[in-house]
């Protein structure tokens, strides 16, 4: 397969958890994002190039497939840790899974990715602030790094920010928005991937319970 691909921007609704446990000033985080659409867009040859093993000049009409998880698995230590406010240091991995990254145009079928997993490692800052007068607190998580390894530079940056308001005992709901931003150049495995560049934006909402 070579050519250039561009998916345009769609909505579509998503799946998000997690669990935190810990014993201040540490603690360990795991959550989990999935996301999977099918697409149609326009695969572009300049000059000539191949599809499913054809030949073909200039463009064809393709339909893709993106089926991806991002498990992040974060170790945090607070440097802030108040009544009113918690600011704390993070480091781990995420893990992008690609269940399956394909395209098919007619009879034609080329899977690009299909259950590769690219770990990239990451640090970021998290932080949350109580709101006085309230039982509602502020929250953020700002997470990402850029990395050149054996042959593949990628990047991943994840950014976060919520609300939260304790409707019951040990319960809150959650409002917030995040984005994520996927750059990859370089070889998975057997495939080289030339630019790829995935973002992933919107907001969500959930709920939230402690011990």
């Amino acid at each position: 397969l070579s050519g250039s691909f561009s998916i345009a921007p769609e909505k579509e609704n998503a799946s998000l958890f997690g669990a935190r446990i810990g014993f201040a000033p540490f603690e360990l985080s795991v959550s989990q994002f999935s996301y999977s659409r099918n697409q149609v867009g326009v695969f572009q040859s300049e000059g000539s190039g191949y599809f499913g093993g054809d030949l073909f000049s200039g463009s064809i009409t393709t339909n893709s497939t993106l089926d991806i998880d991002a498990t992040k698995i974060m170790a945090g230590i607070d440097v802030v840790n108040t009544s009113i406010a918690r600011v704390g240091l993070l480091a781990g991995f995420d893990v992008l899974s690609f269940n399956q990254f394909s395209f098919t145009a007619g009879p034609l079928n080329q899977n690009v990715l299909d259950n590769q997993e690219v770990p990239v490692p990451i640090i970021g800052l998290r932080g949350d602030i109580a709101i006085p007068g309230t039982n509602i607190s502020l929250g953020a998580e700002i997470t990402g790094m850029s990395m050149d390894v054996d042959g593949i530079e990628a990047s991943f940056f994840d950014h976060d920010i919520n609300l939260s308001m304790e409707i019951v005992k040990n319960a809150e709901v959650v409002v917030g928005y995040r984005t994520m931003n996927i750059e990859i150049d370089g070889r998975i495995d057997d495939v080289q991937i030339q630019n790829m560049d995935l973002s992933m934006s919107g907001p969500y909402f959930g709920v939230s319970v402690y011990f």
